[in-house]
């Protein structure tokens, strides 16, 4: 039963999830006043239907010529059915032949088991689509952008891409969160002040001492003029909207439950090397694409993306009203994991949702040492966050037992291929072929969800080049960020920023300040 490839470790890790589970819903933040609305919304609706919604999207690039940068999502209902279908069938195929004739038949039923929740949730991506209709009530989109050692240049073009929107922000809100002297930022604060002046948006620019991102969005939001009716935008500082981005993200705020609205973030400068190719398919495809798509469908997405989300004013009150600038875990001030605590507080007072059609452009590490930090700055405010989805969220909702099966998946599978690499490498010996070939080929088939958002910047072969990648991404999220959440599970209670102590990303040319996003063209399709 000791082998290197018995059941009984793996089987080990399961109960020591099970009591961490059970420990953490009894006794976390036991005599911590509990968030309001403890209870999250039981009638979790699904939104199953057929639809088609294909969106454009222009932007221009860095030279300040304009080319058709755009979007289309397309979902491709029928199609993504028959090969989830697949991807089943193949995945049922390799557990019985790895486990019978590979020597693993140890671990049948857990690669069942996990095979299951994958192709689940691959099912669940599918069914999510983007809410279409037009809201009809008046909503005032209100941005809040929190600036520190960012490209001058850079938050330019966001800001003058705030005021190219269908739908013009009511109010516009940009703190300088303390950032090093030596960024120069007049010329970005006179922008955005006239423009505001000219088109009659209340705008408004901070500089404040460095007190962290959730300060510097507080700050902001103390500012709203007219709060009634008002939903709050969160915007990165290198985050570039696309024409439509705001009327795409009040949609879903038609029904009356839903309480925040994930955008999609797109890579900027997908262009600048393999790591930020690498970057955009793992983020987009496996983590927006498939992850938060499959969530929406229950109204329960557990993070929004800091880049771009939407939240009514109610949920940033009550988040800053219960602790949202006071969080601890343990001892440590957590100054991190910002959008999953206001995504959760959401939660707690309706639906959470993702909509692919609000799309915002932003850059991606382009250097091995700043995705790393930013990996391990995600990975401690995913697993801090995760104590609190399981201590408050319901036993009956989605999001509590996204957060438990994400657990256990992580550290089974972990387990597990710790016994693999020990007994191959003890016994000189190499896995079958198979053993690799099929979870690759099930990367490959999830990752063509990568092909629903469609870059007109991109040329057919540069796309399908990118989705070539697959097994260097399968392999970098498998081994790579499994060791990086490991070491930030380890440290999590080291809970500052960890980047951005300079401009991470400068302009490689000199952009036009005037630059904005040219209006999308929305095309309607059948197929």
């Amino acid at each position: 039963m000791f082998n290197t490839l018995s059941w009984f470790y793996p089987t080990v890790v399961s109960i020591l999830v099970l009591l961490a589970v059970i420990q953490i819903r009894g006794f976390f933040h036991k005599k911590a006043p509990s968030p309001p609305y403890e209870t999250l919304k039981r009638g979790e609706k699904t939104h199953i239907k057929k639809a088609r919604n294909n969106q454009k999207i222009a932007l221009k690039n860095n030279e300040d010529t304009t080319v058709s940068l755009g979007i289309t999502y397309r979902n491709s209902f029928t199609l993504f059915f028959l090969i989830s279908l697949f991807v089943a069938l193949i995945w049922v195929a390799w557990s019985i032949y790895a486990t019978e004739n590979g020597g693993l038949k140890e671990f049948r039923y857990f690669f069942i088991l996990i095979g299951a929740f994958s192709c689940g949730q691959y099912v669940f991506s599918i069914y999510a689509v983007p809410y279409r209709a037009v809201h009809q009530e008046p909503l005032k989109p209100i941005i809040l952008v929190p600036v520190y050692n960012e490209s001058p240049h850079t938050l330019q073009q966001g800001i003058h891409s705030f005021f190219s929107q269908t739908v013009l922000p009511t109010e516009i809100h940009v703190v300088n969160d303390g950032s090093n002297a030596d960024i120069d930022y007049t010329d970005v604060e006179s922008s955005l002040l006239a423009k505001g002046k000219e088109t009659g948006i209340y705008t408004t620019w901070t500089t404040q001492a460095n007190a962290g991102k959730r300060a510097a969005q507080t700050t902001g939001f103390q500012l709203i003029k007219e709060p009634l009716d008002s939903i709050i935008i969160t915007v990165d500082s290198d985050g570039i909207l696309a024409d439509n981005a705001l009327a795409e993200g009040l949609k879903p705020f038609n029904d009356p439950e839903v309480q925040s609205v994930a955008g999609l973030v797109v890579s900027r400068n997908i262009k600048k090397n393999l790591l930020s190719r690498l970057t955009e398919l793992i983020f987009v495809a496996y983590q927006q694409l498939v992850d938060r798509a499959s969530m929406s469908l229950f109204g329960s997405v557990p993070v929004n993306s800091g880049g771009l989300a939407f939240y009514r004013y109610d949920v940033l009150a009550s988040s800053i009203t219960h602790g949202y600038n006071q969080e601890t875990f343990g001892k440590a001030e957590v100054k991190f994991s910002d959008d999953s605590f206001l995504t959760l507080f959401a939660a707690f007072k309706g639906k959470t949702v993702f909509q692919p059609t609000s799309v915002v452009f932003a850059d991606m590490p382009t250097n091995l040492n700043h995705h790393l930090r930013q990996q391990v700055r995600w990975a401690r405010g995913s697993f801090i966050r995760g104590f609190w989805r399981i201590r408050y969220a319901p036993i009956r909702s989605a999001i509590f037992w996204r957060q438990v099966i994400g657990w256990y998946t992580f550290f089974v599978v972990t387990c597990i291929l710790t016994q693999l690499m020990i007994h191959y490498l003890l016994s000189w010996t190499i896995p079958p072929l198979e053993f690799f070939l099929i979870p690759i080929v099930m990367g490959y088939i999830q990752s063509l969800r990568y092909f629903l958002v469609k870059r007109t910047d991109l040329s057919l072969w540069q796309y399908v080049a990118i989705w070539l990648m697959t097994p260097l991404a399968t392999i970098w999220s498998v081994i790579v960020l499994r060791i990086v959440k490991l070491y930030s599970i380890l440290t999590c209670k080291k809970t500052g920023w960890g980047t951005r102590s300079a401009i991470e990303i400068p302009d490689e040319v000199d952009h036009d300040s005037s630059w904005s996003a040219p209006s999308p063209i929305i095309e309607e399709s059948n197929d």
